[in-house]
């Protein structure tokens, strides 16, 4: 997670000025020698933790105010058709998920500086024995999305949202496309960040088994579940999808076959 966080941003330096070459720093700054100048713009900063701190600066034409504000919105972007929007949400969903932070300082016309500090040490684990045992006894169990990135495709694009929120409620992190080529580009480029794909049939360009074989050639493969409404018209691959459900589902059965697809075998 932390070399998708590198790889993204410092990505994201070079392509700053798409009409010239960007000179891109990364640096890893000495212990304690840097002190937050105000809370993180992304991520939860602690000032009694101990953080490794890391730099990725450009001299790019930079991010002006009306921007700042829109960073992390997915599919936001200011290098227009060059750009996908969803490099700095997948920054910012890697940062909160893993108890980092992240600051973004830019002046126009003077280049980036994103300041990143990843914590040394994993925190404390919480102890949850009660709420576990009441959740045991009313035979219910315990939420296992928390954490989770999940991919979620349909060429229309309110069911993708529909589908991600479902999730979301759940605990996981998701991103939703309407676009298969897109997501193809964006599992192949962000090898390790997905846990799970979710992923219509039937769409333009790229079909759902397009995605599904490109997630399952992955380093470490990502699974997949099909959501259809074309699942009893089509031979599916046996061993593709590791579960399957018609359209339109409802959030239990989705999240059940999800916590089934990502739990070990």
């Amino acid at each position: 997670m932390l070399l998708q966080v590198i790889v993204n941003l410092a990505l994201n330096a070079c392509e700053a000025d798409p009409a010239r070459a960007t000179a891109v720093r990364v640096e890893v700054l000495p212990s304690g020698s840097w002190i937050p100048p105000r809370p993180p713009d992304t991520g939860t900063w602690s000032a009694g933790r101990r953080y490794s701190v890391f730099q990725v600066a450009d001299d790019g034409p930079g991010v002006g105010p009306e921007d700042r504000a829109r960073l992390f919105e997915p599919y936001f972007t200011t290098k227009g058709k060059s750009g996908t929007g969803l490099g700095l949400t997948i920054v910012a969903s890697i940062v909160q998920q893993s108890d980092a932070a992240l600051w973004f300082d830019s002046t126009p016309g003077q280049g980036t500086t994103v300041t990143v500090a990843w914590p040394q040490a994993a925190p404390a684990p919480v102890l949850l024995a009660a709420p576990r045992a009441e959740a045991q006894a009313e035979g219910t169990a315990p939420n296992r999305l928390d954490g989770r990135s999940i991919l979620v495709v349909d060429d229309v694009a309110d069911m993708a949202d529909t589908l991600a929120e479902m999730l979301e409620a759940a605990g996981a992190q998701t991103v939703a496309l309407s676009d298969p080529r897109e997501a193809e580009a964006l599992l192949r480029d962000n090898p390790g960040q997905w846990s799970l794909l979710v992923t219509d049939l039937k769409m333009p360009q790229r079909s759902g088994l397009d995605l599904a074989r490109a997630a399952a050639a992955m380093d470490p493969p990502v699974p997949s579940v099909l959501v259809s409404s074309h699942i009893g018209s089509n031979a599916l691959p046996p061993g593709l999808f590791v579960a399957v459900l018609p359209k339109p589902t409802e959030a239990p059965p989705l999240v059940a076959a999800v916590q089934r697809a990502l739990s070990p075998s």
